[in-house]
């Protein structure tokens, strides 16, 4: 009787520790996974008026959650890899149309969330 109740519990601590160490090396790898860079806008502001530019393309990508380029894409019929580039590039052609096309994308998803 003694020792069944010593080989369940030796059993029990081995699936208990095993998880544990299974969890671990999920959350590194999860913490490996987050660590995404934020694209970098290539643009130097010399005016006031551009800082605020630049700190709004910023705030957009802060809100930009994942499909969105996708729908900005099917927004500006440009795509999804050039309107991602166009608004990372301040002075390319489709700059502005990337910039609206991601503006219209967020304010609808907030429209929808927030009626």
């Amino acid at each position: 009787m003694i020792y069944l109740v010593n080989r369940k519990l030796s059993i029990y601590i081995c699936l208990v520790i095993k998880t544990k160490i299974r969890q671990m090396k999920i959350n590194k790898v999860r913490e490996a996974v987050k660590c995404e860079k934020a694209p970098k806008i290539y643009f130097d502001p010399s005016t006031p008026e551009e800082e605020k530019y630049l700190v709004t393309l910023q705030e957009l990508l802060k809100s930009k959650r994942r499909g969105d380029w996708d729908l900005a894409a099917n927004i500006a019929n440009i795509s999804r890899f050039s309107v991602e580039k166009a608004f990372v590039r301040v002075y390319s052609k489709n700059h502005t149309e990337a910039v609206a096309a991601l503006k219209a994308v967020i304010e609808n998803r907030r429209k929808l969330l927030n009626p």
